[in-house]
Order: C-alpha cells, then sequence, then structure tokens
C-alpha cells in the first residue's frame, strides 16, 4: 500500500502534508527537516501475508 502526502500549509516551524483516499490525515515535519523540502511525501506499507 502506498500513501501520498502532499504539501499543504506552512507554518512558523511546521510544514503539514495531507494524505486523502483510502487513508486520510496529515503529518507535521519540522521546517529544518530534509522532508520538509519536498512538496510530497510518499510512505510505503508491504502487506504482510499470514
Amino acid at each position: 500500500m502506498t500513501i501520498k502526502f502532499i504539501k499543504d500549509k506552512e507554518t512558523k516551524t511546521k510544514v503539514r502534508f495531507t494524505a486523502t483516499g483510502d487513508v486520510s490525515g496529515s503529518i507535521y515535519i519540522e521546517k529544518d527537516s530534509e522532508l520538509a523540502k519536498d512538496s510530497e511525501i510518499i510512505l510505503e506499507i508491504p502487506q504482510v501475508t499470514a
């Protein structure tokens, strides 16, 4: 499963990235982080079969 977070809003110290679709929500990244420089963050979750 892949979740794409798109850069949404910037505050004084953080950048908000928001996901939509099957999974929705936001993550907040510190402005001085390398991740905050990107326009999107892609999170890949491997499926585990039992």
